[in-house]
This record gives C-alpha cells, sequence and structure tokens, in this order.
C-alpha cells in the first residue's frame, strides 16, 4: 500500500480514507482485488507461465501467491488457468 501512496504522493492513512469514501472499501482490500483481477486475467489470455506472473503480480514465489489466489478463488492459479 505505501508504495501506491508515495505514487500519488498522499500518505497511506489519506489514501485509506480516501478508498473507503470513494469505494467504501479499504485500499488494501482494493489493491488485493485489482491484483486478482489483473491475476486472472493473465492466467486466462497470456501465454506467460504461472511462474512469470507471480513475479509479474510483485510475489516472491509461487507458494504465497499461490496462497493468495487460492483464498480468494478456492482453486490453484494453475486449475484456473486450465478452466475452459
Amino acid at each position: 500500500m505505501a508504495f501506491y501512496a508515495d505514487k500519488l504522493n498522499i500518505s497511506t492513512n489519506y489514501m485509506n480514507v480516501l478508498t473507503n469514501r470513494i469505494f467504501q472499501i479499504s485500499a488494501p482490500s482494493l489493491i488485493q482485488e485489482r491484483i486478482l483481477l489483473e491475476a486472472k486475467r493473465l492466467l486466462k489470455i497470456s501465454n506467460k507461465s504461472v511462474k512469470d506472473i507471480v513475479f509479474d503480480q510483485g510475489f516472491y514465489d509461487n507458494v504465497s501467491f499461490s496462497k493468495f489466489f487460492r483464498s480468494h478463488t478456492d482453486m490453484t492459479p494453475s486449475q484456473f488457468k486450465s478452466q475452459p
């Protein structure tokens, strides 16, 4: 979250206040939703490997990304990618 707040030249607290006011969701939740949406898009339409997508999304390893992805979708990234 600090990365995005820094890019916007605001504090993390103010960023959270704004996202709560505008979107009725916390800044960390909004960021997670966006990361998940982009990961799903890449898994479905790109020819990149899951490993490449993991690093593109800012995760340091497959395990942490798989836990994150599974907690939101109830499936692994590979299972999601292979779905029709």
